[in-house]
């Protein structure tokens, strides 16, 4: 028998920005599907699926790059405030 690929995963960012999509445009997230995959046609639905993947690669941008100005988890003597003095407040 052969072995599951381990690197083939879920995107879950397709099915957040699906879910979001049907929400805002009051249908069902297999419509949304549909149109996406080019099933059925909705310009309106394909801009908003697309408005929000922009979204979501945006707000993952940020998180990556505020990730290094946040205090090490591990040591919680680590004050945020002294981060941000010190990133954000420079002479």
């Amino acid at each position: 028998m052969g072995k599951k690929n381990d690197t083939l995963r879920r995107d879950t960012q397709h099915s957040t920005a699906v879910s979001e999509t049907a929400r805002a445009c009051g249908v069902t997230a297999d419509y949304v599907r549909k149109v996406v995959h080019g099933s059925r046609e909705s310009d309106e639905i394909l801009m908003t699926y697309y408005a929000f993947k922009d979204i979501m690669k945006e707000a993952r941008k940020a998180v990556k790059a505020a990730k290094p100005l946040l205090p090490d988890e591990r040591n919680p003597l680590v004050n945020i405030s002294v981060v941000v003095e010190k990133e954000f407040l420079k002479d």
